[in-house]
């Protein structure tokens, strides 16, 4: 199944470029909303790309966890840890050096 607003080109990050390329575009018709339309999604790619946004948003998010929560009832621990890969020795390949004089 495709899904076009998280994997697709309407991503947050990719929007803002395909916008950016857009809004050109579309000022060759429409000056003032072509402009608008540039102008607004670089400022958002720009803003999406700065570690300043991120730290603000990951701030908000965890301002909403409670910190004193009633854990008597959880029957689960959930760890979110997309593609997370170990560094320990056991998790190497045996052949490792073969990996590395390949690149």
């Amino acid at each position: 199944m495709w899904f076009p607003i998280s994997y697709g080109f309407l991503a947050p990050p990719t929007i803002f470029i395909v916008l950016c390329l857009l809004g050109p575009l579309t000022a060759l018709v429409w000056r003032r909303t072509g402009l608008a339309i540039a102008l607004v999604s670089g400022v958002s790619l720009f803003a999406s790309a700065t570690p300043a946004l991120s730290s603000y948003l990951m701030r908000h998010v965890e301002a909403a966890i409670p910190q004193d929560g009633d854990l008597d009832a959880a029957q689960a621990i959930v760890v979110l840890a997309a593609m997370s890969v170990s560094a320990r020795a056991s998790m190497m390949p045996t052949n490792w050096a073969r990996y590395r004089s390949s690149g």
